[in-house]
């Protein structure tokens, strides 16, 4: 008897554990699939499944075209870079050169000014140069 007994349990066992259909479990909730709508889900499955790939490569290839805009540009600013340190040393060696010619000319101004500076001082209270009757008041010619 517990031979007989044990295998109509297993049985009983694997019956419970069976759903009703197969279909069921992949349609849609409270509902009773036939394989034509499981087909037809499949499809759009698939077809919004290779929409979303088609999506993804597109925004891949755009990613990589513009990790390559800023690889070109950042190789543009280094190299900008690069000669902006050569122009710095240019603008450093003009200012030099700026700064020995205002030196110059203000060496040059200060002879010049103590030459007149002499040259005022040597010359007699009346000067011969100079008309007598002539006044920066009555001059006319301005």
């Amino acid at each position: 008897m517990f031979r007989l007994l044990m295998p109509a349990l297993a049985l009983c066992v694997l019956l419970a554990g069976c759903g009703e259909s197969p279909s069921q479990e992949l349609s849609v909730p409270g509902k009773v699939a036939v394989s034509g709508e499981m087909e037809a889900r499949l499809s759009r499955i698939e077809q919004d499944l290779l929409s979303l790939r088609i999506e993804n490569d597109r925004r891949l290839e755009a990613l990589k075209g513009d990790i390559e805009s800023l690889r070109g540009q950042m190789e543009q600013l280094a190299e900008a870079l690069a000669g902006r340190a050569q122009k710095d040393e240019l603008d450093e060696s003009a200012r030099e050169f700026a700064r020995e010619s205002m030196q110059r000319m203000l060496d040059l101004s200060k002879k010049i000014m103590d030459k007149l500076e002499k040259e005022l001082e040597s010359t007699p209270e009346g000067d011969p140069g100079e008309p007598e009757g002539q006044t920066p008041e009555n001059d006319k010619t301005i």
